[in-house]
């Protein structure tokens, strides 16, 4: 595959130096222009607060912090500016129950460990080309996961109404 259609900015969030460096150059070779590096929720936050992140890349394969924490934090954090950003889940674990708990906290995409450059791609591709759109509803914000569209449905339509904002 070729590089990527645009431009993009990324954040890697992994305490490992090893799995950056090979995201690093999975993603170089795939067209990001800008890569930041995160360990640690700390981190992550401030370079969210001072750049502007297309995607974050955020593993769950952390020891000393959860990589599910930081994706609530992102989500619950109205004052950030890029509260919308696209974020992938890695993670060595591909189960069930981890998909599920990463898609609840508000991911647009799964990766499991190690990745490769053809699935990297089609991440990348497919959340470029089709962005979801953000929904915010109870203490959930993140991506509308909502295909269907159910004609028979009789209460308020939230999905038609304006969109919110990041």
């Amino acid at each position: 595959m070729g590089p990527m259609p645009s431009k993009i900015s990324c954040l890697v969030v992994d305490e490992s130096a090893g799995e950056f460096a090979k995201l690093q150059g999975a993603l170089k070779s795939a067209g990001a222009v800008a890569i930041h590096k995160a360990t640690d929720k700390a981190s992550a936050m401030k370079i969210l607060n001072s750049h502007s992140i297309d995607i974050a890349f955020i593993s769950n394969s952390q020891q000393k912090e959860n990589g599910l924490d930081l994706v609530r934090k992102i989500r619950s954090a109205k004052g950030l500016p890029s509260r919308g950003l696209s974020i992938v889940m890695t993670s060595f674990a591909s189960d069930a129950a981890t998909i599920t708990s990463a898609i609840r906290a508000g991911v647009d995409g799964f990766l499991r460990k190690p990745i490769s450059l053809g699935s990297l791609e089609k991440q990348l591709r497919a959340i470029l080309s089709k962005p979801l759109s953000r929904v915010e509803f109870g203490d959930y914000f993140g991506p509308d996961r909502r295909r269907k569209v159910d004609q028979n449905f009789e209460g308020t339509d939230r999905r038609s109404a304006a969109p919110v904002s990041a």
